[in-house]
């Protein structure tokens, strides 16, 4: 018997495995049923947290002898080179999580006073609607004694994770999360618009293993290591940077392969994203109604402690500082890590991007494939702990003539044009 969960805005009982497999009434593989769940996404994070409670019991390791000590001193080396990785690694954090911010804020002040059904108050609802599914995938890292990524050791990566060395109050790392997700989906719309679907689907996988990557090379989070948390399919490689490198020799390239179960939530997120339709149903209300108290908590002070937007700007300014960048220098956040990830630029992103919605369906190969593998992979976690397994790889899919399989590169196959990945981000095809 499954376990249900009940959500907490929503207070809906959920019943996660009985989505998996739903056909229309003529056969095809579209349209999967949502009466028992608020999004895709929702009910992925479902499935994990149910997976998580039914895997056994993994403590985290001492800090004490392992790679991180650096981080038990009071005031790391500059030149250190685990906490130069991960300063810079948090500091792309703080950046994006107050383009995120800024975002949503123009939009809000645009919508002020708008009609209801006017383009501005579209475009604010779309990003609370995004806020209410990232937040929620986000929160699992604040609301579950079983995360699937934690700090790996006490000092500064806690204290800077959590943000304890400013006066942050609880929650801070997922919110900031949350916010950066913000424009990483409005980006999942834009590119989806500008490059096509795919491209949305793999730029979501892209900037995870990014992430993740950079958690890595610092060897700041520890990762539970159970069949839970597989490897593969997405690889990341890159030439690390000068410091990480022994004296007077080339820079080796390193090749990781990326946790799969952050993955999947890009797929099941640019699903919800590129088929929202901004219609008043009770799904998208209340995950709307969701995000706009994900952003009413970002903002607000408590007590004595400052909001998570304030503590979020002054961690960017000690992160700044200990890459001797210029704190607060006036530079365009957004257009400059646009650039340092070769990623499209568009005019209005800035102002909010609507999708323009699409079904998942067989005209649409990318969103129907991707819901596939979603599908699949959240039975498997369902399923914890008597199955142990979670079949990343392939998938057969049913069809009125034939069985076809598939694998999840099929997915992220192929160049696209004008955004070239080939450097650092490839698919590992099935063993």
């Amino acid at each position: 018997m499954k376990r249900t969960i009940i959500r907490g805005v929503s207070a809906l009982l959920l019943v996660a495995s009985s989505v998996a497999g739903a056909e229309s009434t003529d056969g095809s593989p579209v349209e999967v049923l949502k009466e028992n769940r608020l999004s895709y996404t929702d009910g992925f994070v479902d499935a994990v947290k149910v997976a998580l409670d039914a895997s056994p019991a993994q403590p985290q390791p001492p800090a004490t002898g392992k790679p991180c000590d650096w981080s038990l001193t009071a005031t790391p080396a500059p030149d250190n080179a685990q906490f130069l990785a991960f300063a810079g690694s948090q500091q792309l954090k703080y950046e994006v999580a107050l383009i995120g911010y800024d975002v949503y804020d123009k939009a809000r002040l645009n919508a002020k006073g708008a009609p209801a059904d006017s383009e501005a108050s579209r475009k604010l609802r779309f990003l609370q609607y995004m806020l209410g599914l990232s937040g929620y995938w986000e929160a699992l890292a604040a609301d579950h004694e079983k995360t699937l990524l934690s700090p790996a050791c006490e000092g500064i990566v806690r204290n800077w994770r959590e943000g304890t060395i400013v006066n942050a109050r609880d929650n801070f790392a997922p919110a900031t999360s949350a916010m950066g997700d913000v424009l990483l989906a409005v980006l999942t719309a834009d590119i989806n618009r500008t490059l096509g679907t795919k491209a949305a689907f793999v730029w979501g996988a892209y900037q995870e293993a990014l992430a993740q990557f950079g958690v890595e090379q610092s060897i700041s989070g520890w990762f539970y290591t159970t069949d839970l948390d597989p490897r593969g399919p997405i690889n990341w490689t890159t030439t690390l940077s000068g410091p990480m490198c022994p004296s007077g020799e080339a820079c080796p390239s390193v090749t990781k392969e990326q946790s799969y179960i952050p993955q999947m939530v890009w797929l099941t997120l640019p699903v919800d994203i590129l088929s929202y339709t901004g219609d008043a149903t009770t799904e998208n209300l209340l995950i709307e109604a969701r995000g706009k108290h994900y952003m009413e908590e970002f903002e607000k002070e408590v007590g004595d402690q400052d909001s998570l937007l304030v503590s979020t700007r002054n961690m960017l300014r000690i992160a700044q500082a200990s890459q001797d960048v210029t704190p607060d220098q006036p530079q365009g956040r957004l257009a400059l890590w646009l650039k340092q990830h070769s990623l499209p630029l568009a005019s209005n992103l800035v102002g909010g991007v609507l999708p323009l919605p699409q079904s998942v369906s067989v005209q649409n190969k990318e969103m129907e494939k991707a819901l596939l593998f979603a599908q699949q992979v959240e039975r498997d976690l369902l399923d914890f702990p008597e199955a142990k397994h979670i079949d990343q790889m392939v998938v057969t899919r049913s069809t009125a003539n034939a069985s076809a399989t598939m694998t999840i590169c099929d997915l992220y196959d192929g160049a696209i044009e004008g955004w070239l990945l080939s450097e650092h981000f490839t698919c590992i095809t099935a063993k």
